[in-house]
């Protein structure tokens, strides 16, 4: 299981250092797997930039809005972006079992 942890963030890059450096931290202890999506929801301080520094150290994917969206247009947005990655539907037939290989588009 993969922990997916989505992020809105607006004018958040003096903030962004500490709260990724503690979720690489956590994210590299014993738990599960992890992956964060953040959402730049229209920046004007460089917020996604700031983000896309921590990619080696940290599973993330940044998207950005070009205007900003509102706090729940931009949860909405990581969700299903992180959902996407996460969600796998199959058929409830005896043609799957478990250790079907996924295929991804």
């Amino acid at each position: 299981m993969t922990i997916h942890i989505v992020l809105p963030a607006y004018d958040e890059a003096e903030n962004l250092p500490a709260l990724l450096t503690a979720l690489a931290q956590t994210l590299a202890g014993p738990s599960a797997p992890g992956r964060a999506w953040l959402v730049d929801d229209g920046s004007r301080d460089g917020t996604a930039d700031v983000a896309r520094r921590f990619a080696p150290a940290l599973p993330i994917t940044v998207a950005v809005h070009g205007q900003n969206l509102g706090l729940g247009r931009t949860l909405a947005d990581g969700l299903a972006r992180a959902l996407a990655a996460a969600a796998d539907g199959r058929r409830g037939s005896s043609r799957w079992t478990p250790t079907t290989p996924i295929r991804r588009r």
